[in-house]
């Protein structure tokens, strides 16, 4: 056997030197699953059932065909082990704030400063008079205001000093949150009357109301609070809102006022 297959290299090598640019026609070992034929390129290509080749020039070929699928097949799985990771990558979140936004509010806000004169008519109190100091905390629909009051007068003589809390809702506020009519809901949760022994002495008194009221804005600055009215309840922790010994009151109180 090894004699026959050195007889058909011989003739192939020689038809590879007469025409070294023809591939010629593939030649067989007898008995056997070997064949040989011309590459083409002065090569000499042995192919057989298996995969094994035995020519130089057709190994080498092979061997490179074979790296490059490997090579290909790893660039391959790390791309895609690449793009499966950057799926994974969250962002955070991004949430749009600027001036317009305030601990987490988006939409308009604003801060005001009242001075405001008050006077106040009660049913068994009588009329008082005096001034409130006011904070107050605006929002698109809603305004929180903070307050001092104190008054003077009534049937008794008396001071009373208080600190009504209310919620502001505003009827129409699409161009200003300082302009406009409101509805106002609070109370006072603490205050004190000061009064000689006489008229009933000193006590603690606390109240609820309701009212409304209407802004005029001036500038951006300034505005002119047109009104405030609001009805009122007060109760005292002892009989003494005025000389009959009443410990409730209902009253009518009217204020106007500057806010800045």
């Amino acid at each position: 056997m090894h004699l026959r297959v050195g007889v058909m290299f011989g003739a192939l090598t020689y038809t590879s030197l007469g025409s070294a640019q023809v591939r010629g026609p593939s030649l067989c070992v007898p008995g056997t699953t070997v064949c040989a034929s011309s590459d083409g390129h002065g090569g000499v290509q042995v192919t057989g059932t298996g995969n094994a080749q035995a020519s130089p020039s057709g190994a080498t070929a092979q061997g490179q065909a074979n790296g490059n699928a490997n090579a290909n097949g790893n660039a391959n799985a790390n791309g895609q082990g690449a793009g499966g990771g950057q799926t994974n990558v969250s962002t955070p979140p991004q949430y749009s704030g600027g001036g317009s936004s305030y601990g987490g509010y988006e939409g308009r806000y604003g801060f005001g400063l009242g001075f405001c004169p008050i006077a106040r008519v009660g049913v068994w109190s009588g009329f008082k008079a005096g001034g409130c100091f006011t904070i107050s905390f605006r929002f698109e629909s809603l305004t929180f205001e903070m307050e001092t009051q104190l008054l003077y007068g009534g049937t008794t003589n008396a001071f009373d000093w208080t600190f009504p809390l209310s919620f502001v809702i505003p009827l129409a506020n699409q161009d200003s949150l300082f302009e406009g009519g409101y509805l106002r809901f609070g109370g006072s949760p603490v205050g004190a009357t000061f009064a000689h022994a006489s008229d009933g002495g000193s006590f603690v008194r606390f109240g609820l109301f309701a009212g409304g009221g209407y802004e005029l804005e001036l500038s951006r600055a300034l505005t002119w609070r047109v009104f405030d009215a609001r009805l009122s309840f007060d109760m005292a922790t002892k009989r003494a809102m005025d000389r009959e010994g009443h410990w409730v009151d209902l009253g009518l109180q009217l204020g106007t006022g500057i806010i800045f």
